[in-house]
């Protein structure tokens, strides 16, 4: 009986996760977040800048570039960057998500998560983040990254 409570309450989970996953991006579909030109972040350096074409000739090179899509796990699978990596675990995303739907009480801790998740590459790693159009969730990250040390990042 308790095995069947568990199945149960397991199928109920991945079906709201998946409800609310599906409305989510239903409401935040935008036909000019996928345009090539990006827009200008205040706030960055020209040293953190980096454009589509020096992005290509980097990942031509095979300069040791670490990839960080900055959106969220459903954006990422939905469309990513060839080579591109989450920066978090998929259970902060999963985590996040039955948050913001009232499913758990704690939102997942983004500074310790991400802190977890970098601890196996080197400071000097040559990190690049990026999102959509008018997103701002790239230099968020690439902040978040400097913040722990990250001194190559773009």
């Amino acid at each position: 009986m308790v095995e069947q409570v568990r199945q149960i309450r397991s199928v109920f989970l991945v079906c709201f996760v998946c409800c609310f996953s599906v409305a989510a991006l239903g409401a935040s579909s935008d036909p000019q977040t996928s345009q090539a030109v990006p827009a200008p972040i205040p706030g960055l350096t020209q040293e953190e800048k980096i454009t589509p074409d020096e992005l290509r000739a980097l990942q031509l090179k095979h300069a040791g570039l670490v990839l960080f899509d900055a959106r969220d796990s459903q954006a990422y699978d939905g469309e990513h960057i060839e080579g591109a990596l989450l920066p978090l675990p998929r259970s902060y995303y999963q985590d996040q998500q039955l948050f913001r739907a009232r499913v758990i009480s704690e939102p997942p801790n983004l500074d310790s998560t991400l802190a977890e998740s970098m601890k196996n590459y080197p400071k000097d790693t040559n990190i690049v983040t990026y999102c959509n159009r008018d997103c701002k969730a790239s230099a968020f990250l690439l902040s978040q990254l400097k913040k722990l040390g990250f001194n190559r990042v773009r």
